[in-house]
């Protein structure tokens, strides 16, 4: 893939602090997407099209509290990696 290869798009990544998460989410802001990372933790990642969202996916609760969020922010998403 070339640079930019996912501008305009939107991705969703679970695990986004560390680990393959981390490294999924940071290959997609180079090619130019957005990401949205899920994480119990804090942010790892500082990139200016990078949105975190602390959410436990154990959680019924605020997993869908996180999504009703999430959907009034960005009412696109291309990408899931979960």
């Amino acid at each position: 893939m070339g640079a930019g290869a996912f501008t305009g798009r939107t991705a969703l990544v679970t695990g986004s602090r560390r680990g393959v998460g981390r490294i999924i989410s940071e290959h997609f802001l180079r090619e130019g997407a957005t990401v949205l990372g899920f994480a119990r933790g804090e942010a790892t990642i500082a990139h200016g099209n990078y949105h975190h969202f602390r959410v436990d996916l154990t959680d019924p609760s605020a997993t869908q509290n996180t999504f009703v969020t999430l959907r009034r922010q960005f009412p696109d998403l291309h990408i899931l990696v979960n």
